[in-house]
Protein backbone atom coordinates (compact mmCIF):
# COMPACT_ATOMS: atom_id res chain seq x y z
CA UNK A 1 0.00 0.00 0.00
CA UNK A 2 2.82 2.19 0.66
CA UNK A 3 4.03 2.23 -2.57
CA UNK A 4 0.42 2.96 -4.04
CA UNK A 5 0.24 6.03 -1.75
CA UNK A 6 3.95 7.21 -3.10
CA UNK A 7 2.62 6.90 -6.72
CA UNK A 8 -0.74 8.51 -6.49
CA UNK A 9 1.40 11.14 -4.35
CA UNK A 10 4.03 11.76 -7.10
CA UNK A 11 1.33 11.96 -9.89
CA UNK A 12 -0.32 15.16 -7.57
CA UNK A 13 2.55 16.34 -7.22
CA UNK A 14 3.21 16.06 -10.93
CA UNK A 15 0.17 17.96 -11.62
CA UNK A 16 1.26 20.71 -9.60
CA UNK A 17 -0.35 19.39 -5.96
CA UNK A 18 1.94 21.50 -2.71
CA UNK A 19 0.55 19.25 -0.42
CA UNK A 20 2.19 16.13 -2.20
CA UNK A 21 5.75 17.68 -1.82
CA UNK A 22 4.98 18.26 1.57
CA UNK A 23 3.52 14.74 1.98
CA UNK A 24 7.19 13.66 0.18
CA UNK A 25 9.22 15.88 2.97
CA UNK A 26 7.67 14.29 6.06
CA UNK A 27 7.90 11.08 5.09
CA UNK A 28 10.98 11.03 3.41
CA UNK A 29 13.18 13.45 5.68
CA UNK A 30 14.77 12.01 8.68
CA UNK A 31 15.46 8.57 7.02
CA UNK A 32 17.49 10.71 4.45
CA UNK A 33 19.05 12.29 7.15
CA UNK A 34 19.89 8.73 8.94
CA UNK A 35 20.86 7.71 5.11
CA UNK A 36 23.40 10.74 5.08
CA UNK A 37 24.37 10.03 8.34
CA UNK A 38 26.19 7.22 7.86
CA UNK A 39 28.18 8.42 5.00
CA UNK A 40 29.18 11.72 6.73
CA UNK A 41 30.43 11.96 10.72
CA UNK A 42 28.05 15.11 11.53
CA UNK A 43 24.63 15.42 11.62
CA UNK A 44 24.38 18.96 11.21
CA UNK A 45 26.05 18.08 7.74
CA UNK A 46 23.74 15.50 6.98
CA UNK A 47 20.78 17.59 7.23
CA UNK A 48 21.74 20.59 4.88
CA UNK A 49 22.65 17.85 2.52
CA UNK A 50 19.11 16.49 2.52
CA UNK A 51 17.69 19.33 2.57
CA UNK A 52 19.61 20.94 -0.29
CA UNK A 53 18.54 17.89 -1.90
CA UNK A 54 14.79 18.55 -1.09
CA UNK A 55 15.68 22.33 -2.94
CA UNK A 56 16.79 20.87 -5.95
CA UNK A 57 14.56 18.73 -6.67
CA UNK A 58 11.18 21.40 -6.11
CA UNK A 59 13.48 24.16 -7.76
CA UNK A 60 14.81 22.10 -10.60
CA UNK A 61 10.86 20.35 -11.17
CA UNK A 62 12.80 17.18 -11.02
CA UNK A 63 10.21 15.29 -9.52
CA UNK A 64 8.83 15.41 -13.52
CA UNK A 65 11.64 12.84 -14.44
CA UNK A 66 10.56 10.46 -11.92
CA UNK A 67 8.48 7.21 -13.45
CA UNK A 68 8.71 5.02 -10.04
CA UNK A 69 9.42 5.80 -7.07
CA UNK A 70 10.30 9.15 -5.40
CA UNK A 71 11.72 7.26 -1.88
CA UNK A 72 14.29 5.73 -4.53
CA UNK A 73 15.27 8.46 -6.36
CA UNK A 74 15.36 11.00 -3.21
CA UNK A 75 17.66 7.87 -1.56
CA UNK A 76 19.83 8.19 -4.60
CA UNK A 77 20.27 11.48 -4.57
CA UNK A 78 20.87 11.84 -0.59
CA UNK A 79 23.47 8.91 -1.61
CA UNK A 80 24.95 10.33 -4.88
CA UNK A 81 25.32 13.75 -3.17
CA UNK A 82 27.03 12.26 0.20
CA UNK A 83 29.39 10.31 -2.14
CA UNK A 84 30.39 13.65 -3.96
CA UNK A 85 31.08 15.76 -0.98
CA UNK A 86 33.69 12.99 0.36
CA UNK A 87 35.34 12.87 -2.42
CA UNK A 88 35.84 16.50 -2.11
CA UNK A 89 36.90 16.17 1.48
CA UNK A 90 40.87 16.56 1.91
CA UNK A 91 39.99 15.22 5.67
CA UNK A 92 40.45 11.71 6.71
CA UNK A 93 39.05 12.24 10.00
CA UNK A 94 35.82 14.06 9.09
CA UNK A 95 34.38 12.30 6.34
CA UNK A 96 34.25 8.93 5.57
CA UNK A 97 31.93 6.02 3.22
CA UNK A 98 32.88 3.04 4.85
CA UNK A 99 30.00 2.72 8.18
CA UNK A 100 32.48 0.17 9.00
CA UNK A 101 34.97 2.64 9.69
CA UNK A 102 32.31 5.28 11.21
CA UNK A 103 31.23 1.92 13.84
CA UNK A 104 35.15 1.57 14.46
CA UNK A 105 35.74 5.20 15.04
CA UNK A 106 33.03 5.98 17.71
CA UNK A 107 34.46 2.85 19.71
CA UNK A 108 34.84 4.35 23.29
CA UNK A 109 38.23 3.14 25.39
CA UNK A 110 38.71 1.84 27.78
CA UNK A 111 35.66 -0.85 26.85
CA UNK A 112 33.13 -1.17 29.80
CA UNK A 113 33.56 -3.81 32.29
CA UNK A 114 29.91 -6.02 31.70
CA UNK A 115 28.94 -6.46 35.57
CA UNK A 116 29.14 -10.18 35.37
CA UNK A 117 32.90 -9.66 34.90
CA UNK A 118 33.02 -7.69 38.32
CA UNK A 119 31.20 -10.86 40.21
CA UNK A 120 34.63 -13.32 38.31
CA UNK A 121 37.49 -13.77 40.46
CA UNK A 122 41.19 -15.38 39.89
CA UNK A 123 42.30 -16.89 36.61
CA UNK A 124 38.55 -15.90 35.01
CA UNK A 125 38.54 -12.68 35.61
CA UNK A 126 42.21 -12.22 34.21
CA UNK A 127 41.12 -13.61 31.21
CA UNK A 128 38.48 -11.33 30.92
CA UNK A 129 40.83 -8.54 31.53
CA UNK A 130 43.53 -10.11 29.13
CA UNK A 131 40.80 -10.88 26.36
CA UNK A 132 39.47 -7.16 26.54
CA UNK A 133 43.27 -5.74 26.47
CA UNK A 134 43.31 -7.73 23.34
CA UNK A 135 40.32 -6.20 21.90
CA UNK A 136 40.88 -2.74 22.28
CA UNK A 137 44.31 -3.27 20.42
CA UNK A 138 42.85 -4.76 18.03
CA UNK A 139 40.25 -2.02 17.49
CA UNK A 140 43.05 0.72 17.74
CA UNK A 141 45.04 -1.17 14.96
CA UNK A 142 42.03 -1.31 12.68
CA UNK A 143 41.51 2.31 13.71
CA UNK A 144 45.19 2.61 12.44
CA UNK A 145 44.92 0.66 9.44
CA UNK A 146 41.76 2.44 8.00
CA UNK A 147 43.26 5.82 8.42
CA UNK A 148 46.28 4.92 6.22
CA UNK A 149 43.97 3.31 3.50
CA UNK A 150 42.31 6.22 2.43
CA UNK A 151 45.41 8.23 2.93
CA UNK A 152 46.27 5.82 0.12
CA UNK A 153 42.99 5.91 -1.56
CA UNK A 154 43.18 9.57 -1.83
CA UNK A 155 47.03 10.29 -2.93
CA UNK A 156 45.92 7.53 -6.06
CA UNK A 157 42.83 10.11 -7.16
Amino acid sequence: MQYMDDSVMLAALKGGDLKAYQYFFMKYYKPLCLKARTMLTVMEEAEQLVQHVFVQVWEEQLYLEIDHSMGGYLYKMVHNSCVNLVKKSDSDDRFSADPGLLMVRHVEFPLPTPYSVLSLSGPEKDRVEQFRRIMENGVLYAKQLCREVLRTLRLRK
